[in-house]
């Protein structure tokens, strides 16, 4: 069927957000076959906790493209900080935190006004 598959499952790398599993996107259907991206904002975070800079232009395609809004993002996010130790995200929970007001920083100056002013702690 020549399809790239990446067999990685963001679970395995960060707590994914309540409603997880309700929030796969239909990419095709081939015959009986539903190709699914998985849940978009799982993605997200995930591309943020390893933190390149071509990850974080994925997020922000994600976002530029409607599938996931940055107000959504800020009340999954509030929800998952306080299951963020050294043992879940393998990282600094402050340092995922620094990465996505890194995200916030670099959508601005990409595209003034597209971020809401929402902090999260």
């Amino acid at each position: 069927m020549d399809v790239v598959v990446l067999d990685e499952y963001p679970g395995d790398l960060i707590p994914l957000p309540e409603g997880y599993e309700h929030r796969s996107r239909l990419v095709a259907t081939i015959g009986k076959l539903e190709v699914r991206h998985f849940d978009p904002y799982s993605t997200a975070f995930r591309y943020l906790a390893r933190g390149d800079e071509p990850d974080y232009h994925l997020v922000l395609a994600y976002l530029k493209h409607g599938w996931i809004e940055m107000d959504e993002m800020n009340l999954l996010l509030a929800q998952l900080l306080p299951h963020f130790s050294m043992d879940t995200i393998q990282q600094d929970p402050a340092e995922f935190r620094r990465k996505y007001k890194g995200l916030l920083q670099m959508a601005e100056s990409i595209e003034p006004g597209t971020v809401h002013r929402h902090t999260v702690s």
